[in-house]
């Protein structure tokens, strides 16, 4: 799952720069209407999710600023509640370095995610295949090149398709109406 514009209604920049940015309400308000239940079926039906964001821990200009890795949590933790533990934020050394990803992937990588790519696919192990994922992102050129890799999109064979379907109000309600009618594993295909 892409993060702004994706799960987000309103892109964020990467950072928010007010406690009314990260406030419940808004938070709340902000986020596309049943990504929680998808969150929730998803679960059930046994798939992992991740969350590869550009929004970068490097946009906080700050000390105040919330942004990347603890600004999709600070999402997650409003959404889920603070002691959730679906969605995680990296490991990080005393320099505050990141040692080990988990399922939030926050990172300016500039090149249409292969980044959060590859480190998806080595914590997936050497069984994954890429045509297991689905791909969701409101970036065509993102979509371009899950697509080149073997990943699914939401409209096979349609980027601009799955980019304009990823960017609407009404995408987790798809997602878990497939899902619910012919179970996961036709639902990305």
């Amino acid at each position: 799952l892409d993060f702004d514009c994706t799960i987000t209604t309103e892109h964020t920049g990467g950072r928010a720069d007010s406690k009314e940015e990260v406030s419940y309400g808004y938070i709340v308000n902000n986020t596309k209407n049943r990504f929680c239940e998808f969150v929730q079926e998803s679960l059930r039906q046994g798939v992992g999710l991740w969350i590869a964001t550009y929004g970068d821990d490097e946009f906080a200009l700050a000390p105040d600023d919330v942004a990347g890795h603890d600004l999709v949590k600070r999402y997650m933790d409003v959404l889920f509640g603070a002691e959730q533990k679906l969605f995680r934020d990296p490991d990080r050394d005393e320099q505050w370095s990141i040692k080990r990803y988990h399922n939030i992937i926050a990172k300016c990588s500039g090149d249409r995610k292969a980044f959060h790519w590859e480190l998806i696919r080595a914590q997936m192990g050497p069984n994954f295949r890429p045509e297991e994922i689905l791909f969701l992102d409101d970036s065509e050129s993102n979509l371009d090149y899950a697509a080149g890799i073997g990943c699914q999109l939401l409209v096979p064979g349609a980027s601009d398709k799955s980019a304009l379907v990823c960017a609407s109000e009404e995408l987790f309600r798809l997602l878990i109406d497939r899902m619910r009618i012919t179970g996961v594993a036709d639902a990305v295909e």
